[in-house]
Order: structure tokens, then sequence, then C-alpha cells
């Protein structure tokens, strides 16, 4: 979510493939981008939940761009940027790096409705 190119995402999926020894693993964890692009933002604040001295919302949300605001408890205010990536865009990329397998769990559970969880964990295997 922190490149915004296919080029850039290869090439960093690239080095990661890279890296691994055969049979090696690579664990991406992302938001559920498609929730927040076809359905809007919500959070269950379940598994990856910021406190009470730190609110995260997004503040515009296009297809390709996120801006998010994290509010903290003394008033201060930062953004970031990222790049919305769907599942299905990510899973592919993946592949195409060489990847031979690639499950999925949202919310760390292997069977899950597309829009249902705030989290996808993508676990690649070389």
């Amino acid at each position: 979510t922190h490149l915004f190119g296919d080029d850039e995402r290869r090439k960093a999926l690239e080095g990661i493939y890279g890296l691994l020894n055969d049979g090696g693993v690579a664990v991406i964890d992302h938001r559920n981008y498609d929730t927040m692009l076809d359905k809007g933002f919500s959070s269950k604040h379940m598994y990856y939940y910021l406190g009470e001295t730190v609110d995260a919302r997004p503040k515009t949300i296009t297809e390709d761009t996120v801006r998010l605001q994290y509010t903290y408890s003394d008033g201060s205010v930062h953004h970031l940027t990222v790049c919305p990536i769907r599942q299905d865009h990510l899973t592919e990329l993946l592949r195409e790096t060489g990847f031979q397998q690639v499950d999925r769990y949202g919310d760390f559970k292997p069977t899950y409705d597309l829009y249902d969880p705030d989290f996808i964990i993508q676990v690649a295997m070389k």
C-alpha cells in the first residue's frame, strides 16, 4: 500500500521472492481495501486496534489513493496517504512474481466473505 505503481510493487515482490529459499514464505498483511473502495470505511477494532488515544480513519478514498488521518488524544493530527490494492490484484502480482501458492486469510480466518474482514493476510510460498 506504500508503493503506488505496479512496476514498483513487482520490483519489491521480486526482491522478497529472491531473498527466500525454496519453500520459503512471505506474509503480507494489508487493509481490506475492497470494502473501503466498494462500501466505505468501517472497522471492528478487533485485531489491529490503536487503543483509546488514537483515532484512525480515512479522510478521502479514491481508486488511486486513501488518505488516512490519525487524531491523537493530545490534539495532534497526522496523515498518511496509501494506495488501495485490491485483494485479487495483490494475489495476481504475487503469482506473476513466481510464488507457487498464495493463501489468503481475512482477519486470520481461512474462509471469509470478501467484505467482512478489516485486514487481509496473504501467505505466499516460493
